[in-house]
Order: C-alpha cells, then sequence, then structure tokens
C-alpha cells in the first residue's frame, strides 16, 4: 500500500502570519495567535499541522541567541560557480560558521554565517572564494561586536539536558521534556523562563519555503543619501503586511537594505518591487528570487547537540 504524497499549496494570508510568528517565537501559544488572527485555537493548530505536513514548516529550533554567545552574525553574496543548489549547500555545510544557504535567481549564492568573533570574517570569505567558488563577494554585518564584559548566566547541566530534548522541538510540550530530562515539570518550566528571560535562547520556525509554489524573493534595496530607514521599513512593513516577512540592515552597509518577501504570483512581486521603488528614500531595488533554501546546523548549534557549555573567549 503506497502512502498518498502531500499535496502542496499556496499560502493565504493567515498561513502567512502564522509563519511570522513562528519566525519571532517558535513557542507562542496557539490561544495567543487565534486572538491576534480572530480564529480558533483550533484552527491554529490545524494550520500548523498543515504547514507542517506539506513541509513548509521544516522543524521547530531552540537556539543560543547571538547575544548570549557573543557571536557574529553576516550574510554574504556573491555569484557562485556551482549550478546546483545541493553542491552549493554540500561545500558551504563544510565550514562549522554556516548557518542558512540560499541559492537566487541570476547565480546569486547567499550564505549566512555565525562566527564566534568579528576577526572570522576574513577567513571565512576565503573559504567562500577559494572552496566554494563565490565571487564579487558582498559581505553585511548583522550584528553589533559583541561586549566581552556582558555578563552571561551560567546553565547547569539541568539546562544543557533541556535544551537538548528542545533542540529541534521548540514546540515540544513541558510535560515530554520532563519525562525526558528526569524532573518536575515545574522545575523544567522555571529553568526554562530562566534562559528565555536572560536571552539565552531563543525558539523559531525554520522554513522549506520551496514545499509550496509561493515565491520567496530577496529584495535588494540601494538607499538615495542618508535618508532615515527606520520609519520607512515600519510603514511598509504595514503597507505589504505579511508579504513582507521581515527587513534586513547591516553596520558596516548603510546603502543597503534587504527585504525578504514571501508571495503568491509575480503580479504581487511587482506591485511591492514598485511600491518600493516608488519611494524618495530609494534609489533602486533588485530582486532576486530563492530558488532553495536551508538552514544548516553550525557550531552555535553544535554546542547544544554535543551538551557542551558555551565557552568565554
Amino acid at each position: 500500500m503506497h502512502a498518498h504524497p502531500v499535496m502542496s499549496r499556496h499560502l493565504d494570508t493567515t498561513d502567512i502570519i502564522i509563519v511570522q510568528m513562528m519566525l519571532s517565537n517558535a513557542r507562542t501559544p496557539s490561544p495567543q495567535i487565534a486572538d491576534f488572527l480572530e480564529i480558533s485555537a483550533e484552527e491554529v493548530d490545524r494550520r500548523v499541522a498543515s504547514l507542517v505536513e506539506i513541509g513548509v514548516l521544516r522543524s521547530f529550533m531552540t537556539r543560543y541567541t547571538p547575544s548570549y554567545l557573543k557571536s557574529v552574525g553576516v550574510l554574504i553574496y556573491g555569484r557562485a560557480e556551482t549550478t546546483t543548489f545541493e553542491d552549493a549547500l554540500a561545500k558551504l555545510h563544510r565550514n562549522e560558521s554556516t548557518s542558512w544557504v540560499g541559492l537566487g535567481s541570476g547565480g546569486r549564492l547567499y550564505a549566512g554565517a555565525t562566527l564566534r568573533k568579528l576577526s572570522q570574517l576574513d577567513s571565512y570569505t576565503a573559504f567562500l572564494r577559494e572552496e566554494v567558488g563565490m565571487q564579487e563577494l558582498v559581505f553585511g554585518i548583522r550584528s553589533a561586536p559583541p561586549d566581552l564584559k556582558q555578563a552571561s548566566m551560567p546553565l547547569t547541566e539541568l539546562d544543557r539536558r533541556i535544551l537538548l530534548s528542545m533542540q529541534f522541538d521548540a514546540r515540544k510540550s513541558l510535560f515530554e521534556v520532563s519525562k525526558e530530562v528526569g524532573e518536575s515539570r515545574e522545575t523544567v518550566e522555571v529553568r526554562l523562563a530562566s534562559m528565555v528571560r536572560e536571552k539565552v535562547i531563543d525558539f523559531s520556525a525554520i522554513l522549506s519555503p520551496e514545499a509550496c509554489p509561493d515565491i520567496l524573493c530577496m529584495l535588494h534595496l540601494f538607499r538615495r543619501g542618508h535618508n532615515e530607514m527606520r520609519e520607512f521599513m515600519r510603514s511598509k512593513l504595514n503597507q505589504h503586511s505579511p508579504s513582507i516577512l521581515f527587513f534586513n540592515t547591516f553596520r558596516n552597509l548603510p546603502d543597503l537594505v534587504m527585504a525578504m518577501v514571501w508571495v503568491s504570483d509575480m503580479a504581487e512581486l511587482r506591485e511591492i518591487k514598485t511600491s518600493l521603488e516608488g519611494e524618495q528614500a530609494i534609489e533602486r531595488v533588485e530582486a532576486n528570487v530563492i530558488l532553495a533554501s536551508r538552514v544548516v546546523e553550525s557550531w552555535a548549534d553544535a554546542l547544544i547537540s554535543n551538551l557542551a557549555e558555551p565557552g568565554v573567549r
């Protein structure tokens, strides 16, 4: 007896808002999402299950925050010699700093990386050029250099076992976690709340947008002059909600803003691109459709997998 393949489908506005909320906090309770969307919690659960079934929601990850690890996030893009996403993924995964890979239209390859320290940027870009074959590299520093004097919450052995239990299922119930780690539900709840409060960890959904027929696109927005971008981004997020998932700015590239857009067809993508191009603050917009993307395990994720204590640099 053969299993029937899961039928893919376009995501509607409600689906995309749920995806956005899962990206922000994968442990957001269904009743909270339901109140925001004015639907039932049962409908939220049904939609989440459907998004998991078709493969759009690949997993729900528990991860250390960059501020806790004192790491530096970078996003690098360039022209790639590789012809397939699988080839690019295999090459980029050889470096422990790689955390996200995206293949764009026109041969553009994106590499998200989590660096232990900013001084690793030169060696990582050399890896991209020499071993991956990327050229014309542009690198954006996504987070501020860490404050090495900032105090961090010390983790207990129980804390690390809780994180291991939840690493690939951030929505796992406290009851399930307590059974796996051999402690009471109340103890697990207190320890988890402490790690969240101290910004040790966060919870996020891992997406596979190519599992549905929708279009994921990275828009490169080039600023005109030194216009203030905060209000611009806020207004465009509201105007094109929920199609613009988020904006990214970079400390070292003040003239570049990136927007990740999720749309159902090319007509909607053209509408958003035209809207952005019509703004006085923007000189031009480049659209790069993401043909495939994947979150990969970096050294930061391996710390949880190996029950390792994040070290002091």
